[in-house]
């Protein structure tokens, strides 16, 4: 029903966790991991990764600008009428329901440029130190879903006054937003700034250009499904800088360290960490092992 495709540089052990918490996600139906390394220590992790999950695609990135923009627009055009983005520090953290009809409603009757994962009434922060509190948004319409406690019903609100510097009002972000396939390539295709660069963070910068959608109805399901664990960075600015420094404030898990632990078997135990609390989109954990 929706296709997903997974960011992933230097990170097998965090990649292996994300791939197993698509079992929580019975919806996505095919899956792609768009992945690269900057260090040969991490190969072997990529490929008994590969070799794990081999239902999944796996696409080792290519140098130029060329062929990312090419892959990128023939990855969405090829996928299935609905499209998800996602990272590999991440985790669909509980069990849920999205089914057609709910896609339906959000995307063809309250008319949503997305459906993000990663929001829902139970996001209360926009970042994990408690520095910047979530806007308030005003919920137009909900479709109720009596099987979960509501937990899964489907809010949709106006993103527009909110600007493209949260989580609420940035209606099409790289990291589990269900978009429309045919009306994200057509954004895509018209942007001639794909110098912002590569990766998730440089074709999110893509996508937001200009904030030029109006109206943003926006939507979630009610109690979000989708975290991220920022306990480690890797991607870089053209320039070689850290894109932010907001990865591991708390609590640092190097990558190597945690090749290490994978080579010698060792496995997140994701499905151990308590996210009963959850009040933002990104919490750092320490990681347990299996």
């Amino acid at each position: 029903m929706i296709s997903l495709c997974c960011f992933s540089k230097n990170r097998p052990m965090q990649l292996h966790a994300f791939l197993e918490s698509l079992k929580n996600a019975p919806y996505i139906t095919d899956s792609v991991v768009l992945f690269t390394y900057d260090d040969d220590r991490f190969k072997s992790g990529y490929q008994e990764v590969m070799r794990k999950f081999n239902k999944v695609v796996f696409i080792k990135e290519q140098e130029g600008r060329d062929w990312w923009k090419e892959t990128i627009l023939t990855l969405i055009g090829g996928a299935k009428e609905y499209f998800c983005w996602a990272t590999d520090d991440s985790l669909f953290y509980r069990r849920h329901g999205i089914s057609e009809y709910k896609l339906e409603w959000a995307f063809k009757e309250q008319n949503a440029v997305s459906l993000n994962l990663r929001v829902g009434a139970n996001i209360k922060w926009q970042n994990h130190w408690y520095a910047e509190k979530t806007p308030d948004i005003e919920i137009l319409d909900t479709l109720v879903d009596d099987s979960c406690g509501g937990a899964d019903d489907v809010i949709v609100w106006d993103a527009e006054p909110l600007g493209t510097q949260n989580d609420f009002g940035r209606v099409w972000q790289n990291d589990a937003s269900i978009m429309l396939r045919d009306a994200y390539l057509e954004r895509l295709l018209i942007e001639d700034h794909w110098y912002k660069g590569r990766g998730c963070r440089g074709l999110d910068n893509v996508a937001q250009s200009g904030n030029i959608f109006s109206p943003r109805i926006a939507a979630s399901l009610h109690r979000s499904v989708y975290v991220n664990i920022p306990v480690n960075l890797v991607h870089l600015l053209d320039d070689g800088r850290l894109y932010a420094d907001n990865f591991g404030r708390f609590i640092k898990q190097d990558i190597f360290d945690l090749q290490d632990k994978f080579n010698k078997g060792l496995r997140i135990d994701w499905e151990r960490i308590d996210f009963s609390e959850l009040d933002c989109g990104r919490k750092e954990v320490v990681y347990d092992y299996k």
